[in-house]
């Protein structure tokens, strides 16, 4: 049975990106944060405005390629067409889990505006 798992957000990056080579030279990864700003009425009705956080890690050359390039992204608008991933690692002996979308193979990250 093929299983859907299929995310897609537009929003703007917290930071610049975190490029890492990955082990036994396979390659690299860039981790991002996406900030997608939400509104809403608060108890009182007043309009309130936060922005949720959301990880995005991909495994694509290309988008890597034109973050090494040095240029500022900083605050940019993105694109992210991909899929949830959960992971789970330790760290000083107590366990931990994440989820994040992944923007590659299977999907694409593209630079709207900056």
């Amino acid at each position: 049975m093929t299983r859907l798992n299929k995310v897609l957000i537009q929003g703007r990056l917290g930071d610049e990106p975190e490029i890492s080579n990955l082990e036994g030279g396979g390659g690299r990864l860039a981790r991002l944060r996406v900030a997608l700003d939400t509104g809403y009425k608060d108890s009182s009705g007043e309009w309130q405005e936060r922005a949720d956080w959301i990880r995005v890690v991909t495994f694509q050359d290309r988008f890597i390629d034109k973050l090494e390039r040095g240029r500022k992204l900083t605050g940019s608008m993105v694109y992210v067409d991909g899929r949830l991933r959960a992971r789970t690692w330790e760290k000083d002996g107590e366990k931990r889990s994440s989820v994040e979308v992944e923007a590659g193979p299977y999907g694409a990250i593209e630079v709207l505006a900056g």
